[in-house]
């Protein structure tokens, strides 16, 4: 299998998994507004709480079609097999966690491990833009 199918196959996967936060934020935002309303000290944590789903929701979908398109280009570069993988990985493991990296915030995870997971994407784009730089 080509290095960059699984990136393809994963982003398709994850896009139907963040139309699933999407839907479950839709169905919950009536409640959780009128949970707002009726306990106006929780309307804070209920304003966090929907737009980090919100956040989930975009860049989740927003990583799987960047991971999709990276599938496509990866194998035309002419980039050493090592790191096509190593790009792949960190691709798919920088989609998981930009959208997961929400929901650290709503559960209180450290800022400075939360802060590491948008450069492993960040890192796979350079990686494919230097491959496709030089082929």
């Amino acid at each position: 299998m080509e290095v960059g199918r699984f990136n393809q196959i994963s982003g398709w996967f994850w896009i139907a998994i963040t139309i699933m936060i999407g839907c479950y934020s839709a169905m919950n935002i009536e409640k959780w507004m009128q949970a707002s309303i009726q306990n106006p000290g929780s309307a804070k944590q209920i304003r966090l709480t929907v737009t980090m789903f919100r956040y989930a929701h975009a860049m989740g979908i927003v990583a799987a079609i960047i991971n999709i398109v990276y599938g496509i280009q990866i194998d035309k570069t002419r980039l050493h097999k090592s790191i096509k993988i190593t790009g792949s990985s960190l691709a798919i493991a920088g989609m998981v966690g930009i959208t997961l990296v929400w929901f650290g915030i709503l559960a209180g995870s450290p800022l400075v491990t939360l802060l590491m997971i948008p450069p492993l994407l960040i890192v796979a784009v350079l990686i494919l833009g230097y491959g496709e730089l030089y082929t």
